[in-house]
């Protein structure tokens, strides 16, 4: 019999999770905490549908704010006992996280980072422990902060975890206990049928399309030409608007920000003069250093396509590697010398419509030109056009690597990612004693083929969900929403007796 769980729902919203949660309860769990999205109507029909359960709207978990509070409060019934402090990569990751909190790259400094980490730590310690959460439910890998030190606070006190990601097909799922473990092997078939043939008909269909340009670029690239500047242009200059992002942007600098960051964060600074003037000058900076994309016969290739930061793609998902320019400063140093490192920046780090600026110092690209045996190239070029003229690639954990075995080019991964047992994989994230012969290792490189690849995602699909449970994944349903929610809820009900046969 399973035994009856005290659930947190983490970064969830009314679709899918209200029906998953009315399930839960159906069976005699109860979701006692939700943190979640409030707008447009959302809280209200959580806290309708689920009386019994606290919500704490998601804006106000980023600032530390408890429900029913209306500033940041340390509770202290409890203090988190001296040794939870003593994972230093783990803290130190969640320092890193906090970038997202600050405005400009100056306003939340390292000791005001350490403050706040401290009182996240308090509060959820307290939390867990006061609601008795035996369960934490993260929709996607926690990375903003609060949520990950729910997962490293939950860790400590043995909760149970359990974290829903996307694969390179985004309506497939794969599910972890841990950010960097490995995917749970339970088997999923009774559940939604065979997948394989979907993961498959994606890979067969990049193969068959190497000069597609990628979804998410055309996306981009629409959201960012003309058209699309003079609509933002003329919604600032509408009566009451005129100059009110610039502004409020230039305010926030001088507060103290982690305690202020404002409800209407995306227009007081994502599209402020100030961000966009800095995202223009990080541009080009890069662009002075760029260079084309030329391939010497006596020469040999390692190509590295940047993440964007900040994303949970590298914080926490790249582990103890987040830093890509140590990553790039490595590499260049133990090369041997007849190879060349090609690094490409990612497009959406320059994108007005996103963080980017939080991402790469100002002069990053300077240093990163400096190195000798290092080559920068255009951001625009595909990624997938240089794939096949390189000998083998680099990434934290992008869908480039997957790309890559379907090329049939060996890849170094840093982080934690679905495809990381494939054969091709050369694992520095779970092996970075590898690096210390990576001449070696560049001078015998594994063959990769696709019927290996083929394999191990034939065996990775038995493990994986066809569901949605993350925000603006729903139009990659291959179910209906009611479907989709029993999905989710059955798959859970088998991890839960999982968890139950362990103990």
């Amino acid at each position: 019999m399973i035994k009856q769980r005290n659930i947190l729902l983490n970064g969830v919203l009314p679709d899918p999770w209200i029906p998953i949660a009315l399930h839960l309860e159906q069976e005699g769990h109860k979701v006692s905490y939700w943190i979640g999205w409030g707008d447009n109507g959302k809280k209200e029909l959580v806290t309708s549908s689920l009386p019994r359960t606290i919500f704490h709207e998601n804006i106000l978990a980023w600032k530390g704010i408890q429900p029913g509070e209306s500033t940041i409060k340390v509770h202290q019934e409890k203090m988190l006992p001296v040794e939870f402090w003593n994972n230093r990569s783990e803290l130190l990751i969640a320092l890193k996280m906090m970038d997202r909190l600050d405005a400009d790259g100056y306003s939340f400094n390292f000791s005001e980072r350490e403050d706040f980490i401290f009182d996240l730590a308090t509060q959820w310690y307290n939390t867990l422990l006061n609601h008795q959460i035996d369960t934490v439910i993260f929709s996607i890998a926690p990375h903003r902060g609060f949520d990950y030190i729910i997962y490293l606070v939950a860790k400590y006190l043995g909760i149970d975890v359990l974290i829903f990601k996307p694969t390179f097909e985004p309506s497939l799922l794969y599910m972890m206990e841990e950010i960097q473990g490995e995917a749970l092997m339970l088997p999923t078939k009774e559940i939604t049928g065979g997948v394989s043939e979907k993961l498959t008909q994606k890979c067969k269909t990049f193969q068959a399309d190497r000069g597609t340009t990628p979804q998410y670029m055309i996306n981009q690239k629409k959201s960012n030409n003309n058209r699309a500047k003079i609509g933002r242009l003329t919604a600032k200059l509408r009566p009451g608007r005129l100059f009110k992002t610039d502004l409020t942007a230039h305010k926030y600098r001088h507060l103290d920000y982690y305690n202020l960051f404002p409800k209407n964060h995306a227009t007081a600074y994502a599209d402020s003069y100030l961000t966009l003037k800095t995202l223009k000058r990080l541009k080009t900076n890069y662009s002075r250093f760029v260079s084309k994309a030329e391939f010497a016969n006596n020469k040999k290739y390692l190509l590295f396509a940047l993440h964007y930061q900040p994303e949970e793609t590298t914080v926490p998902s790249a582990g103890n590697f987040y830093n890509q320019v140590s990553i790039i400063k490595q590499l260049s140093q133990q090369m041997p010398d007849d190879w060349i490192l090609l690094v490409k920046e990612h497009s959406t780090q320059f994108h007005p419509r996103f963080d980017g600026h939080k991402g790469r110092y100002p002069d990053v690209y300077s240093r990163i030109h400096q190195l000798p045996n290092v080559k920068m190239l255009d951001e625009n070029i595909h990624s997938r056009e240089l794939i096949h003229q390189v000998q083998a690639i680099v990434t934290l954990t992008g869908t480039i690597g997957i790309e890559a075995l379907l090329c049939r080019k060996p890849v170094f991964l840093f982080g934690n990612s679905w495809y990381k047992g494939f054969k091709g994989i050369i694992n520095i994230g779970d092996h970075p004693e590898l690096l210390n012969d990576l001449k070696g290792i560049l001078n015998d490189l594994p063959s990769v083929s696709d019927k290996e690849t083929y394999n191990s995602l034939e065996e990775i699909t038995k493990y994986l969900l066809t569901a949605y449970t993350y925000k603006n994944y729903e139009k990659y349903a291959t179910f209906d929403k009611g479907q989709n929610a029993t999905i989710v809820f059955r798959y859970l009900v088998k991890w839960f007796s999982k968890k139950d046969s362990e103990k």
